[in-house]
Formats: C-alpha cells, structure tokens, sequence
C-alpha cells in the first residue's frame, strides 16, 4: 500500500515537471518564435527550426521576404543573424545583429541592430547604437 502511494506520488510529480517545462519557452530561441512588430508596421515572424519572414510595408502594400535565422544566446547581447534570403535586396547579404528582451508598456519586447556585411565584424556592439528598433510580441 504505502509503495503504491509513492509512486502515485512520483509519477504525479513527473507529470507536473513535464506539464511546467511544455509550458513557456526555457531557450532564447524560443522565447523569439511567433510575430513581433515595431512602430513602422514592420514584422518579424520567427519559426521553430530556423526560419524567418520579414513582412515589409511599401506604401499600401507589403514585401515579404523569407529567410533563415541563428542565435548564438551565450553572448552578451544575443547574436542574431538573418542569411539565406530567398527574395528581396538581401538576398545573397547576411544581416548580423544583436539583440535584447525587453518589457514594455505594451507588453513583451525585444530590442534588435542589425548591419549587412560580409562577416560578424560588422555586427553591433549593441541594441543602443543607430539603427534598433524595439519590436513587441503580437
């Protein structure tokens, strides 16, 4: 009787790790994945396994451009960079950026730079420096 009690107990205490750890994002990467956008009606849409959409307005319209991201979090800031364009001005280019979660008064936010070059010497120091926007999670 008391051993059946104890593994009740501990499948019971399994299934609540289980239940936490399925419910929010425990990596960077994950904390990115969904829509952000930022006071220019630009979008940021990430994607489990790499992938990515920038959804540019021109006029009454958008451009979409699709693209492949990585995230190095064991720097300080994020790195973030954008490469692998199918479409668009970058494609061919890789964006190397930088980036920062942030709260704001709407919500979740991250803060992201980013330059185009050749290699990561032309990446931001910083989400301060010209160029960041603040995106916030739709």
């Amino acid at each position: 009787m008391k051993l059946t009690k104890v593994l009740n107990l501990l499948i019971a205490i399994t299934l609540l790790g289980i239940t936490l750890t399925a419910c929010g994002p425990d990596t960077v990467e994950a904390r990115l994945y969904g829509e952000w956008k930022n006071k220019r009606e630009h979008t940021y849409v990430f994607r489990e396994g790499g992938s990515a959409m920038w959804i540019y307005p021109v006029g009454e319209k958008t451009d979409t451009f699709f693209m492949e991201y990585r995230i190095d979090d064991t720097q300080t800031p994020i790195a973030l960079d954008f490469y692998n364009f199918e479409n668009g001005p970058m494609k061919g280019k890789t964006l190397y950026g930088v980036a920062e979660f942030v709260e704001d008064d709407r919500g979740e936010a991250v803060r992201l730079n980013f330059r185009a070059g050749d290699d990561e010497s032309v990446r931001p120091e910083d989400t301060g420096e010209g160029g960041a926007r603040l995106y916030v999670r739709l």
